[in-house]
């Protein structure tokens, strides 16, 4: 059974300005946004040539979504004065005429295609997951009898997210029964992979070493599916810097970037490991522009922490807390945002928070010491590790 992806398209943006020669600006918008939403594997997306039969029509969504078999219909429009841009654009799904999401972008005119490339990243960064939550949502309105193997990856999509032991076994769950009704599912065999990884970081299952060799397992079949799937190298990637191998990593990553640009999960995971390693000036940027990139993402968690991980590990410890404040403001159940808060606190002689934290921890990996093997994070170097380690014995954690 192959995985139904959600189907999108892209109207011709409309020049609100009353003058034609701002129609290469609204057509160049159109089209980025269109080649920008192309390179996601998850989504399928009318071509360019469909979608631009309907410019200069006055538009029936519902009418053109039944004409083209999509769910999804993005449609915007540009308005020039002076020196000064404003586009909209909404998301709308056609089966209920429901608008999903909506903005506005005012920007300066002073260089035409440097606004133009900016505004089709923005659009496409906040688009692509508003169609997944929708899809989320969809599928886990669904009787469990009327789930297909889409259905499953997404209602697991959403479980992994939350970043809690119960919603990671369920979401693995999901996803060994979405393969099995689809054998060549690289999305689905991506999100497995994702999911092995944090049970087995979060010591969430008994073996570890197992855990995160059915972690590769699921990234490397992923990969032979379907090797231009940035997301599958992502997962890949993950593995390989989890396992020690930055550099492999990071090209890997790099390589997921170059295939879908807009990906803030490769964009991301290649800040993440900047920060395990205490690049503190690598992966700052790296990391911010994976938030502007996807600034409503559920893995904004990561990219928060890990500017606190990057942060710790060059001892600026006051940077670290506000860091992973702002990833527990995202996610106050991922486990890690407490281990570096307890670490940096504890470095500060906080002692009161620090201590607040570490319980906040254990509550999350229980009966955890400072010896426990879910503690090995993919840290550059042995003093890394170790000032992390004495940071958390100084918050209380036993030996």
């Amino acid at each position: 059974m192959q995985q139904q992806k959600p189907s999108i398209a892209v109207l011709p943006f409309a020049n609100m300005s009353g003058d034609a020669e701002q129609e290469y600006f609204s057509e160049g918008i159109t089209e980025d946004i269109i080649t920008n939403l192309s390179r996601n594997r998850a989504f399928f997306v009318i071509s360019r040539s469909t979608s631009f039969t309907y410019k200069g029509s006055a538009v029936d969504v519902g009418k053109v979504a039944r004409e083209l078999g999509v769910r999804y219909v993005l449609e915007g429009s540009v308005r020039r004065a002076g020196n000064r841009v404003r586009i909209t654009a909404q998301l709308i799904d056609a089966e209920t005429g429901h608008h999903l999401w909506a903005d506005r972008y005012d920007r300066d005119f002073a260089d035409v295609f440097a606004v133009q490339d900016e505004i089709a990243q923005t659009i496409t960064g906040e688009l692509a997951p508003g169609i997944i939550a929708a899809e989320m949502r969809q599928a886990r309105r669904k009787h469990p009898s009327e789930l297909d193997a889409w259905d499953r990856t997404m209602r697991a999509h959403w479980h992994i997210r939350r970043f809690t032991r119960e919603d990671m076994a369920e979401a693995r769950r999901l996803l060994e029964e979405a393969i099995a009704l689809d054998s060549v599912n690289a999305m689905a065999l991506a999100d497995l992979s994702v999911a092995y990884h944090f049970e087995a970081c979060f010591g969430w299952d008994e073996d570890v070493a197992q855990t995160y060799a059915r972690c590769g397992e699921a990234a490397r079949r992923a990969v032979a599916i379907d090797d231009g799937d940035a997301n599958a190298q992502s997962a890949l990637a993950m593995y390989d810097i989890f396992q020690g191998r930055h550099e492999e990593g990071r090209r890997r990553l790099r390589r997921a970037v170059d295939l879908d640009p807009n990906s803030a999960f490769a964009r991301g995971y290649l800040g993440v490991s900047y920060g395990f390693t205490g690049d503190y000036e690598a992966a700052l940027p790296i990391l911010d522009e994976a938030v502007r990139l996807s600034p409503r993402d559920p893995l904004l968690v990561i990219w928060h922490l890990c500017k606190g991980w990057a942060a710790l590990l060059s001892e600026r410890y006051q940077e670290a807390i506000e860091f992973t404040t702002e990833a527990v403001e995202a996610n106050p159940e991922f486990p890690d945002v407490y281990a570096v808060l307890a670490a940096a606190h504890g470095h500060l002689g906080n002692a009161v928070a620090a201590v607040e934290a570490l319980a906040e921890f254990l509550r999350r990996t229980p009966a955890l010491t400072a010896s426990d093997e879910r503690l090995n994070r993919p840290f550059g170097n042995p003093a890394q590790r170790e000032r992390f380690l004495e940071g958390l014995r100084k918050a209380g954690m036993p030996a």
